[in-house]
């Protein structure tokens, strides 16, 4: 989401256009992957089950407090949080500000379908960015009250907490399935292409292939009438 963002700002900015291109994006893509599984192996070393206590639960806790403190302080509240947020608030404000811009300097010039294009792109993103805001909120402030009070006096509270929790993540997870069905919603060029692709390309691809596996099926002989057969086999 957030390089969706950055990429949307560059690409209005003749100063920097020229770093949206594919390779430069796969690089990012394949150094994001890997800082990401680097930060996620501590996670798999100082976790372990404990028995339960006061709960009746077994929890799985960090064995080591330092990366404890460490993992409650930074992971949840700034880099799936404020950090995020921050950068896709930013960056999309910036890329309106740079497609207003853009529309103004374009008013009379022969451009108006990159124009129109652009301020489409621009409010996918904004919109984006502000469901973003929405879906990540709930999260970002239930772990960060979560790291003040992290005992519970009895049984309710554990219930109470577990199911704020299920209820904030699984919004949080929006994120990753809306954006989707908001350019969907939000622009008319995306839903042609979008019918473009799976009727137009995908459906005749597939109609034209069973068709021609219709054609190459071989049609089984006719069986042979018995009377027939003796007959000849007498002359």
């Amino acid at each position: 989401m957030c390089f969706a963002a950055i990429d949307q700002f560059l690409l209005l900015t003749n100063r920097w256009c020229h770093l949206c291109n594919l390779q430069l994006a796969s690089r990012l893509i394949i150094i994001a992957v890997i800082v990401s599984f680097l930060h996620g192996i501590p996670v798999i070393l100082f976790q372990d089950l404990y028995p339960p206590l006061d709960t009746g639960q077994t929890s799985c806790s960090f064995t080591n407090i330092g990366y404890s403190i460490y993992y409650s302080r930074f992971p949840f509240p700034i880099l799936l949080g404020i950090l995020p947020l921050t950068v896709r608030i930013t960056f999309g404000v910036l890329a309106f500000v740079n497609v207003r811009a853009l529309h103004n300097r374009q008013a009379g010039m022969c451009r108006k379908e990159k124009s129109e294009r652009d301020k489409q792109l621009t409010t996918m993103v904004l919109v984006e960015v502000a469901i973003g805001v929405i879906v990540t909120l709930p999260y970002s402030i239930y772990n960060y009250f979560y790291t003040s009070a992290a005992t519970f006096p009895d049984q309710i509270s554990v219930a109470e907490n577990q199911f704020i929790s299920s209820v904030t993540r699984i919004i949080f997870y929006g994120n990753f399935s809306l954006p989707f069905y908001i350019n969907c919603c939000v622009s008319p060029r995306f839903r042609r292409q979008l019918v473009h692709v799976l009727l137009h390309i995908h459906l005749k691809y597939w109609q034209k292939k069973i068709n021609r596996r219709r054609m190459n099926q071989i049609t089984p002989q006719s069986p042979v009438d018995a009377n027939i057969v003796l007959s000849l086999t007498a002359f």
